[in-house]
């Protein structure tokens, strides 16, 4: 077949001087080596690429296990039962994390960081990538049936980029971040249906900033009404993080609390600021 295509290719180049034709034959004969080549250099960093991946998502796997059986202490000391978490969520991300919550790490995050190291771990361990590298191990197979494993491997990697999202979801928000380290760390639940026997009736000083604020918001009528409103807001929520950091750092549970209720009304208001409407009336969720 070889010798057929040289004779081919000698005819084609008949008409063409010598030195025209042999530039001419070099450049056919060379380009489906490079071709080649280019493949085998792009199959070579995409190996590279699924190494790096599987890499960092068996890393994360393994904070899942061995966190897996970590517990926290309950809030009322009459209980016995221990709530078992299946990932404590700052294991996921100790690049951005690495000191974990606090009192040990800070409860500050640095949100764009976290992101990188998201879609780092989102990436790896997208079922989309499992399937294809399942499909590029089946294909190179002498079997038509694949691999039991290769379901298996993918079933692991929906569950693990599922709790991954939620991971992210909760870290990136400063109210949700606060609500799961009570949770996580101190058995207080404040996202539940119980959070009011927790916390008590509300202090009587934030529900008349909360009442003038709903108020405000009510009688505004145009969007520049609420500028005030919402740089005061502003403020008290910068407030309320740095009381929750101190609260936090300092393990000051009810002080902690007591913030983070705090944080709750106050990003209910930015909400209504944000969805305001001539004439809607305003429900603040407790």
């Amino acid at each position: 077949m070889r010798a057929n295509l040289l004779a081919s290719r000698s005819r084609e180049l008949s008409g063409l001087c010598a030195t025209c034709a042999r530039k001419q034959f070099s450049i056919r004969t060379a380009a489906p080596v490079a071709a080649r080549a280019a493949s085998n250099l792009q199959s070579s960093r995409a190996q590279r690429n699924n190494t790096q991946s599987l890499s960092l998502l068996n890393a994360a796997a393994r904070r899942w296990s061995s966190t897996s059986t970590s517990s926290t202490a309950p809030a009322d000391p009459h209980k016995t039962t221990i709530a078992h978490k299946p990932l404590p969520y700052y294991a996921l991300f100790p690049q951005t994390l690495p000191h974990g919550p606090p009192p040990t790490g800070p409860f500050e995050v640095d949100v764009r960081s976290l992101r990188r190291e998201f879609l780092q771990l989102q990436a790896a361990s997208h079922p989309d990538f499992h399937h294809h590298a399942a499909s590029d191990a089946a294909s190179s197979s002498t079997t038509d049936t694949p691999s039991p494993g290769h379901s298996v491997s993918r079933r692991k990697a929906e569950a693990l980029s599922s709790h991954i999202n939620s991971a992210y979801k909760t870290l990136s928000s400063p109210l949700l971040r606060a609500q799961y380290i009570l949770a996580e760390r101190y058995g207080i639940d404040l996202a539940g249906d119980e959070a009011s026997t927790l916390t008590g009736p509300p202090d009587p000083e934030l529900l008349t900033e909360v009442l003038y604020a709903r108020e405000t918001i009510e009688e505004a009528a145009s969007e520049k009404d609420l500028e005030g409103v919402q740089a005061g807001n502003d403020a008290r929520i910068q407030d309320a993080l740095q009381g929750m950091a101190a609260a936090f750092a300092a393990e000051d549970t009810q002080a902690a609390v007591r913030e983070t209720v705090r944080l709750k009304y106050w990003e209910n208001i930015s909400e209504s600021v944000r969805n305001w409407e001539e004439g809607k009336p305003i429900v603040l969720q407790h």
